[in-house]
C-alpha cells in the first residue's frame, strides 16, 4: 500500500535524488570511446559542454544509460551487483568463468515460459482427473440405483448440462 507523501517528504526524495548526480570527471569516463554522444544521449553540443564542464548537472538516467552502453549492469538495484557484459555481448553474472551468449539468454526465457505452460497444463490436468473421479463415483452410484445402465447415458446427461 503506497502512502501519501507529505510536501516536507517529497522535498527530502528530491533533494536526495538531485545529490545522486554524477561528477563532471566520472562523465569523460563514462564517454570514453563512444562516437557523438550528443546524438546517444539526445542532447545538444551545448549541454554536453555544461555537463562537462560542471555548470549543468547530469542526470542520473544519462549516467544510467552510460553506464550499461559501457557494459555494467545497473548497480543501482543490487541484484545486478558483479554481473558484467562483455564487448562481445556475453553476460557474466558473478564468479563465473563462462558467460551467457543471447542465445543462452533467450533459450532460459523460452525455457522459463515452458515451465509455466507446463505447470499449468499439470494443474489442468488434476483438475480434469478430479472431475472424472466425480463423474465415475456418479456413475457408479446411478448404475447401483438403476437409474443408468451405462456411461454412455451418464455422458450424455452431462453433455447435455453443458449445454
Amino acid at each position: 500500500m503506497k502512502k501519501n507523501l507529505t510536501q516536507r517528504e517529497k522535498i527530502a526524495l528530491w533533494q536526495k535524488k538531485v545529490e545522486n548526480f554524477t561528477a563532471p570527471n566520472e562523465l569523460n569516463s563514462l564517454l570514453f570511446g563512444i562516437q557523438e554522444p550528443e546524438k546517444l544521449l539526445g542532447i545538444d553540443r551545448v549541454t554536453l559542454a555544461r555537463w562537462r564542464s560542471g555548470e549543468s548537472r547530469i542526470p542520473l538516467t544519462a549516467t544510467r544509460f552510460l553506464e550499461i552502453l559501457r557494459g555494467e549492469l545497473p548497480k543501482w538495484f543490487g541484484i545486478w551487483e558483479g554481473w558484467r557484459f562483455s564487448p562481445d555481448g556475453w553476460l557474466f553474472p558473478p564468479g563465473w568463468g563462462e558467460g551467457l551468449s543471447r542465445e543462452d539468454i533467450l533459450n532460459l526465457w523460452t525455457w522459463r515460459r515452458q515451465a509455466f505452460m507446463v505447470q499449468a497444463m499439470e494443474c489442468e490436468n488434476a483438475r480434469l482427473k478430479k472431475d472424472l473421479a466425480f463423474y465415475k463415483s456418479e456413475l457408479q452410484t446411478k448404475q447401483r440405483l438403476g437409474f443408468a445402465e451405462s456411461l454412455g447415458e451418464v455422458l450424455q446427461e452431462v453433455t447435455d448440462c453443458a449445454n
